[in-house]
Order: C-alpha cells, then sequence, then structure tokens
C-alpha cells in the first residue's frame, strides 16, 4: 500500500460481508482526531501520497494529530476483495459506512481517555456521501461528529461539459439494461473488460479529450479520464507523484455506486438511487424536485457544524459551481461555509500537487480544528 513508511496500524471494520477497514497512524494519538473518506476507485492511499509530503504526514507528524483512513466500499482494495457485498450505492455508503466509521474512531477514542469531536475530511464521493450522511441525519454533533469538510463536491453535482456529455448520454442506464449483474468497473481492462456498451463508446470519445499521455502507453490514464473526467492536472502534480505511483491509486468502483453518483450529476443534486422509480404517480411537476432532495438536502442538518469546502478553480471532474453552489446553499441557513477555491489546482491534485503543503494543507489544519466535547 502507498505510504508504507508510515508507522500505521489496521483495524477491519466489516459492514454486512464488505471488508472495510481504517488505518491509523500509531504516533500522536492523543491529539486532536481527523478521519479521511476518499473518493470511488481509491483509497485511503491517496492522503498518504507523496511519501514524505502528505497531508497525512503534515497533519499526523508535523502537526500532532491523530489520523484515521477509513477504505469503504468504494475502496478498490475493498471492492475486489468482495464485489457483492460492496456492489451497494451511495446511500448505502452515507447510512452505514461512514456511521460506523465514526462510531469506531470515536469508542476507541473515549476507551483511551479522549472525548473530543471528531473532524471528518471528504474527497470527491467520499465528500458526497459525508455530505448525504449529515443531511439525513446518519451523522450528528451529538454523536462526536465534529468540524466537516467537504472537497470537490457536496450535495450538489455539476460536472464539466465532458462529462456532462457522458451523463446525458445515458451510458451507465444502458449498460445496466444490458447487464444488470455487474459488481464493479475499472479502468485496468486486463482485471475485468468493459461491458459492450461501455467499450463502443470509448472507442470514439477523442484522444485528445484524455490526459496528456499517450493513449497507447497509458490506455489505463485514458479510460480512467473517461470513466469520471480527468482527475488530476498532470501540470501541477508534485514531482514524487510519478505515472507509476498514481497507477496505483486508482482501480475499481462498486457498479451501483458508479450509477448512483451519475444519476446525482443529471439531477444536479443529491437523492436516493434509483428515487425516479419511488415516486407516488400523483407528484406534481413542480414537486418532484423537492420529493427527490427530501432525504438528503436538509438545510437544518448542517446547521450547528462547521463547514469547509475547498475544491480547485481549474476542476476538471467536478466542476467548482458544486461547491459554489454548497456553499450558498449553507448561507440560507444563516450560517455560512468557509468556501476556499484555489487557483492552479484541479482535483486530486489538491492533495498531491508540487504547492500543496503551503497552499492547501494549512487550510485543512484550520478546518478540522475544534472545540472539545463534554461528556
Amino acid at each position: 500500500m502507498g505510504g508504507t513508511n508510515y508507522p500505521l496500524q489496521r483495524y477491519d471494520l466489516p459492514i454486512g460481508k464488505a471488508p472495510l477497514f481504517l488505518r491509523r497512524g500509531q504516533d500522536n494519538r492523543s491529539g486532536p482526531a481527523v478521519l479521511f473518506i476518499h473518493g470511488g476507485s481509491a483509497s485511503g492511499d491517496t492522503f498518504l501520497e507523496p511519501e514524505g509530503d502528505s497531508i497525512f504526514d503534515f497533519l499526523n507528524t508535523v502537526h500532532k494529530m491523530d489520523v484515521w483512513l477509513l477504505d469503504w466500499r468504494g475502496s478498490h482494495r475493498v471492492i475486489t476483495s468482495e464485489p457483492e457485498p460492496c456492489n451497494e450505492s451511495a446511500d448505502t455508503v452515507a447510512e452505514w459506512d461512514i456511521p460506523e466509521a465514526l462510531k469506531f474512531v470515536r469508542e476507541t477514542r473515549i476507551k483511551e481517555g479522549r472525548s473530543d469531536r471528531i473532524a471528518v475530511v471528504g474527497h470527491c464521493m467520499g465528500a458526497a456521501c459525508l455530505a448525504m450522511a449529515v443531511g439525513a441525519g446518519y451523522v450528528r454533533a451529538e454523536w462526536g461528529l465534529g468540524p466537516v469538510v467537504l472537497v470537490g463536491v457536496g450535495l450538489f453535482y455539476e460536472v464539466t461539459w465532458d462529462g456532462w456529455s457522458k451523463t446525458q448520454d445515458r451510458t451507465l442506464d444502458r449498460v445496466a439494461d444490458e447487464d444488470g449483474t455487474i459488481p464493479f468497473v475499472t479502468p485496468d481492462v486486463s482485471v475485468r473488460a468493459w461491458p459492450t456498451v461501455m467499450e463502443e463508446t470509448y472507442q470514439m470519445w477523442p484522444e485528445v479529450w484524455g490526459p496528456p499521455w499517450s493513449r497507447q502507453d497509458n490506455d489505463f490514464f485514458h479510460r480512467l479520464a473517461f470513466m469520471y473526467g480527468q482527475p488530476f492536472l498532470v501540470s501541477n502534480l508534485h514531482e514524487r507523484m510519478t505515472r507509476e505511483v498514481i497507477r496505483t491509486q486508482f482501480g475499481a468502483i462498486p457498479f451501483k455506486l458508479y450509477r448512483h453518483a451519475a444519476q446525482n450529476a443529471l439531477r444536479g443534486f443529491a437523492a436516493p438511487f434509483n428515487a425516479e422509480g419511488t415516486l407516488d404517480p400523483n407528484t406534481e411537476n413542480e414537486q418532484i424536485a423537492s420529493e427527490l432532495a427530501r432525504r438528503y438536502v436538509c438545510l437544518e442538518a448542517f446547521s450547528e457544524l462547521k463547514i469547509t469546502l475547498i475544491t480547485g478553480a481549474e476542476n476538471p471532474l467536478w466542476h467548482r459551481e458544486s461547491i459554489d453552489r454548497m456553499a450558498e446553499w449553507l448561507a440560507r441557513g444563516c450560517r455560512s461555509a468557509t468556501k476556499h477555491v484555489l487557483d492552479g489546482y484541479g482535483h486530486q491534485d489538491l492533495w498531491w500537487g508540487k504547492d500543496s503543503r503551503r497552499d492547501v494543507f494549512p487550510l485543512v489544519l484550520d478546518a478540522v480544528r475544534c472545540q472539545p466535547l463534554s461528556r
């Protein structure tokens, strides 16, 4: 795994038959706690690179925080080990994976004599699922939830034009119609070939829309960009984030989670998986959006939390408007979120950028600081 030189302890966190796990720094455990939640198809390794210059190193080693990493069912390390129980939508992640991880961290800290709140940082689909968990009341301040940091996206979804064109084409719905048993999709087709619909669409996708690396030599990265949009700005990567290192950072994503993300991107906001199919046929047209949004888009649930929103101004995966809309919505509750839109940054390079330690990490440090929670 990434960051192998860091002293980490692993805790298995099986939820049903899904083999989720947590990793925790072995040093500085008496410091304030922060839980990191990676994006879909990635893993907790996101926060361990570049080794020696990562957000984990910055918070755990330098600032003496108790840092935890959750590998939830969207982790390529989890989904490929037990595909069937991991093939769930974001609803399951929001209701089970994140609350159970927070509960485990909280109870472990209490046993060790610490009862302060747990800050949580979500990235990409990890942030989307975290926002859903907060909105639905699955995690709350009174249950130990501290500051919340959403990176790239929250409850509102805006994709770049390339992603929008593929979403409008409903490729994943057509894949589901072709074969509803697919457990996961991966840019590594040597592990699992793509469904015919996806493969045919990909073959028509212009090479120039992928990363500035040869498609012939790096088909993996072009497929990755096709699936999500380009996940990082190559021009902004730290020198240690080579193609070989980044290649280990991505893999499979549960098919239902992937479809759910596409459905929400098409709606523009978070709603349950296949929510339209559960609507009362008598629902008035003007009420459809509010009915779909009812479970997760709940302003009151965010009112007592310290919320920080971070994205790159040039994010080629989630358009920066995803964060702008989240900030504007939170401001309606009379408590504005702190928003940072960073020039020269895209998406994953917020963690892996050549100057992330200077530009991004101090913002995260300030965001996760919180007041003690009384017993």
